[in-house]
């Protein structure tokens, strides 16, 4: 497998001192290199404070996913009129 195949994927993650964690992330986030971190502290716990929450970068080496082709035809939805009508 050639270098150019895999792509990096850096994804942030909070994670808490009472076992909460959260992590949100997309291409855009990545190439922004800013994560919106106080979102993901909201989602580690929506309805309290978190506790001591540590940041932290998930990162992943993946393969690039093939891009292809499938090969398929249209069929028309109803049945067609008869020509008396």
């Amino acid at each position: 497998m050639a270098d150019d195949d895999l792509i990096e994927i850096r994804v942030p993650m909070i994670v808490t001192a009472d076992g909460y964690w959260a992590a949100m992330g997309s291409h855009r986030s990545a190439a922004d290199k800013d994560p919106d971190w106080s979102g993901i502290d909201e989602m580690c716990d929506y309805d309290n404070p978190t506790v001591n929450p540590q940041r932290y970068w998930i990162t992943a080496y993946v393969r690039r996913p093939k891009v292809g082709e499938v090969p398929g035809a249209a069929v028309r939805d109803c049945p067609q009129e008869s020509a008396s009508e």
